[in-house]
């Protein structure tokens, strides 16, 4: 993530932290059907995006708006409803990397 790069970014490094944890419940669910997928996604990754929103809103109110940071916080806002779709549908996956690349 470019802002971690320029310098010490503790929101942003947290951030994507919070983003690591899910790709390795993610990566702990490869093979797995996806009725168990969903399953493990409400019991592990379901409360951590919980407190992703709460932490995304408590600094979004504190951030700069016009700031790289800032920016990077109104995105993922804008688009939090598609990004956690994953946890409805064991069928979904985390991101369209897979989709990308067909």
């Amino acid at each position: 993530m470019e802002i971690t790069r320029n310098g010490t970014a503790p929101i942003a490094d947290e951030g994507v932290k919070r983003i690591g944890d899910l790709y390795r419940i993610e990566a702990d669910l490869r093979g797995f059907d996806p009725q168990a997928r969903l399953a493990v996604r409400q019991a592990r990754s379901t409360p951590l995006v919980a407190d992703m929103q709460a932490w995304l809103v408590h600094h979004r109110a504190r951030v700069a708006t016009k700031s790289p940071l800032g920016e990077a916080l109104a995105y993922i806002a804008k688009y939090w409803d598609g990004l956690k779709l994953f946890l409805t549908d064991g069928r979904i996956e985390i991101d369209n990397t897979q989709t990308l690349i067909a």
